[in-house]
C-alpha cells in the first residue's frame, strides 16, 4: 500500500530527541493551514514530528493524497494525553534530555517555525 509507509505508531524511545511535536487532524482548519510548512520542514530533513491526534489512517492518508502534501505521520497512542494538549494544532518543542521546552497553541508561520526551531540547535 503506497503511503502506507507515511504512518507510523508513535513510540517515544524512537522518536529523534531534540524534536518538534505538532498535534494536529485533517478536520482542523488551523493545522490544514500549518502542515505544508511543517512538511517542507520535516523533508529538508528538521526533527519535525506531525503527530495525528487519533484519526484513522485511511483518513489521514485521503487528506494526504487530496492536499497532494508527502509527509510522515505518526499515529497517536496516548502522547496526546500525556502532553495534556487541549486544543488543536498545538506544537510542543522537546528539549534533548526529553522535557518540554516550550509550547505554541494554534496555528504556526514560517517565522514562527524557525524561531522554534532554533531553539534546538
Amino acid at each position: 500500500e503506497p503511503g502506507q509507509q507515511q504512518l507510523k505508531q508513535m513510540h517515544w524511545n524512537e522518536l529523534p530527541k531534540p524534536m518538534l511535536v505538532s498535534f494536529w487532524a485533517t478536520w482542523c482548519a488551523s493545522c490544514r493551514a500549518t502542515l505544508p510548512v511543517l512538511a517542507e520542514y520535516q523533508q529538508k530533513g528538521y526533527p519535525v514530528v506531525l503527530l495525528n491526534a487519533g484519526e484513522a489512517p485511511g483518513t489521514i492518508l485521503a487528506y494526504q493524497q487530496q492536499a497532494q502534501l508527502s509527509f510522515q505521520v505518526w499515529l497517536d497512542n496516548g502522547v496526546q494525553r500525556a502532553f495534556r494538549v487541549g486544543g488543536l494544532p498545538t506544537t510542543v518543542l522537546i528539549g534533548s534530555d526529553g522535557q518540554v521546552l516550550s509550547r505554541h497553541m494554534g496555528p504556526l508561520n514560517r517565522a514562527q517555525l524557525e524561531q522554534l526551531l532554533k531553539q534546538l540547535e
